[in-house]
């Protein structure tokens, strides 16, 4: 995120009550009303990290080096539709990997919000942590980042992109069942 324009602080306190309705929302499993607060042309992805090593130690430590671009292959790629059926096999208990569902808490922080590039859209930059337990000793922490475009349409607020960062190279979890 380059750019530095100023919002508002209604604007920002706004977008910091939307991001931890969702985090409550899905905490809550309420995934239907986590779905009403996606954009139809929502685009959710979570890239790789790799360990990268510098050439010299004059070369800088750039976090975008170790993040797999667009065309490489990343951990998800999802749009509304595969959104859609990962939350109903979620509520259906169709999905392995969380059947018995897993109990979450998450935090959200270091909210950042800039103007967008568009009148009413907002980029968002913000840290999670994720707490996962499932059955009697299954527990893992998540940690990372996430760069969101949120829109304004019709005076609601809407996720637009969200692009997902795990501090980790390695996951320590057995599965990517969860929204972040």
């Amino acid at each position: 995120m380059s750019s530095n324009t100023m919002v508002s602080l209604e604007e920002q306190r706004e977008i910091e009550q939307f991001l931890y309705r969702e985090a409550r929302v899905l905490d809550e499993r309420k995934f239907n009303d986590w779905l009403g607060m996606l954009d139809g042309g929502i685009r959710y992805y979570m890239p790789n990290r790799k360990v990268r090593k510098p050439k010299s130690r004059s070369d800088e430590w750039d976090v975008e080096d170790e993040i797999s671009g667009d065309g490489e292959l990343g951990l998800l790629s999802d749009n509304i539709l595969t959104l859609s059926m990962r939350a109903t096999r979620l509520m259906d208990g169709l999905s392995f990997s969380e059947n018995p569902m897993s109990r979450t808490v998450r935090m959200i922080s270091n909210i950042e919000v800039q103007a967008g590039e568009e009148e009413g859209s907002y980029k968002v930059y913000s840290n999670f942590h994720l707490n996962r337990k499932r059955l009697e000793k299954d527990n893992c922490d998540i940690y990372g980042s996430r760069q969101d475009i949120i829109v304004r349409e019709d005076g609601e607020l809407l996720l637009e992109e969200r692009r997902i960062v795990l501090n980790a190279t390695v996951l320590n979890f057995p599965s990517i069942s969860l929204f972040f």
